[in-house]
């Protein structure tokens, strides 16, 4: 899967299991939701992403969720 934020891609491979990994972000939890057809599931994810604290990582983890949730969902 790629996404194209701030004029770079970023390749991110994703597991197919719905199996949740103790590393796994809320970001990266919520694309698997989404994929397993959990909708309703990768929206918490992906909102708990966008409120968390803008820390650096945060704030990169918070470009993600934006870029995947509105190219998936408008």
């Amino acid at each position: 899967m790629s996404f194209f934020i701030n004029g770079q891609t970023i390749t991110r491979k994703f597991s197919s299991t719905s199996i949740s990994s103790a590393n796994e972000t809320d970001f990266e939890r919520g694309v698997r939701m989404h994929r397993e057809g959990n909708n309703i599931g990768a929206l918490t994810e992906f909102t708990k992403v966008i409120k968390k604290d803008s820390t650096n990582h945060q704030a990169y983890e918070n470009s993600r969720a934006n870029s995947y949730f509105y190219s998936e969902y408008f």
